[in-house]
């Protein structure tokens, strides 16, 4: 089905690939396509949608359920769903965004709902209440940045905190941002990896405590919580006889305080990070590296923990 102009509604659903082993494919190249209520895309056979321009309204949209498998490719237009956006629901599903507006302001983005689902955004944007990825047992989930612009208002989580589900975060480009007006937005990773490869990651709060979460930065530039951090990080911790060197990534011209808590006897730590003096002035301008010495670090017992604060 392709819809060219004017206004296609469908009353109560529309589903695309309704029977087992068939095709469902529909084209919005201009007009007004009003859903009334949900959209199914693959529901028990292959479903394939793509907006190229003019205007979709759905109210809730699932991409891949039960045992069939969607795709949703968006590369213009503008795209509203008033509830919300479940990808794979028990089977394969993804969405491709490469232009145009894909709204859930008033709503959430599940990526890998209950399945393996992929969100890969190159160019346009890309708004939502909260998105979840890989939040159910036995789902996998990755959605990858490469462009254009992603905006979320409350929550973003990254697999679950029983380690269960696995979800994957790439921002290679483009930018994400998890924030709000009130500046209690979080990101947080309970499984799985959050890869900074380039572009702007910008975070109120950013979440990786659980043992089985990561964040990595290979490049780009974070903000979290108003600062500005272009590849500030810990690099390197040596063992040097009885003390710790650590070395980390930073900004020239820049004042950094090394900080140390301590761990649990099970392998946690609690948040009460405490500085370890002097603070560091950092010589020079733009990206460069520092280190600092914890005197008799290595003899500690419990396990100790380390990070890096710029001073303000």
């Amino acid at each position: 089905m392709t819809i060219a102009g004017g206004t296609s509604n469908a009353p109560s659903a529309l589903v695309i690939g309704v029977d087992n082993g068939s095709t469902g494919t529909v084209w919005l190249t201009g007009g007004q396509l009003n859903v009334s209520n949900f959209t199914i895309i693959g529901d028990l056979g292959l479903g394939q949608m793509t907006v190229s321009n003019g205007t979709w309204a759905s109210v809730y949209v699932s991409v891949g359920v039960y045992s069939g498998s969607g795709t949703l490719t968006i590369a213009g237009g503008t795209s509203t769903l008033v509830s919300n956006l479940a990808i794979a629901y028990y089977t394969p599903g993804g969405v491709w965004l490469t232009g145009g507006q894909l709204l859930v302001a008033n709503g959430s983005i599940s990526v890998g709902a209950a399945g393996v689902g992929w969100l890969t955004q190159s160019n346009g944007t890309l708004q939502a209440q909260a998105v979840d990825i890989g939040a159910s047992a036995g789902s996998q989930g990755t959605l990858t940045i490469a462009g254009g612009t992603s905006s979320v208002y409350s929550n973003m989580t990254i697999g679950n905190s029983n380690c269960s589900g696995t979800g994957t975060v790439v921002v290679a480009g483009g930018g994400l941002y998890v924030t709000n007006a009130a500046h209690n937005a979080i990101l947080d990773v309970e499984n799985s990896t959050l890869l900074l490869q380039g572009g702007t990651l910008v975070v109120d709060q950013l979440v990786t405590t659980n043992p089985c979460a990561s964040f990595q930065q290979t490049g780009g530039i974070w903000v979290v919580g108003g600062v500005t951090n272009a590849f500030f990080r810990v690099t390197a911790i040596n063992h040097e006889g009885n003390n710790i060197r650590i070395t980390w990534q930073t900004n020239g011209g820049q004042t950094n305080v090394l900080q140390v808590t301590n761990g649990g006897s099970v392998g946690g730590y609690n948040a009460n990070f405490v500085d370890l003096p002097p603070q560091i002035i950092v010589a020079g301008a733009g990206l460069t590296t520092t280190n600092a010495l914890d005197i008799d670090g290595a003899t500690n017992t419990p396990s100790r923990y380390y990070r890096v604060r710029l001073v303000p």
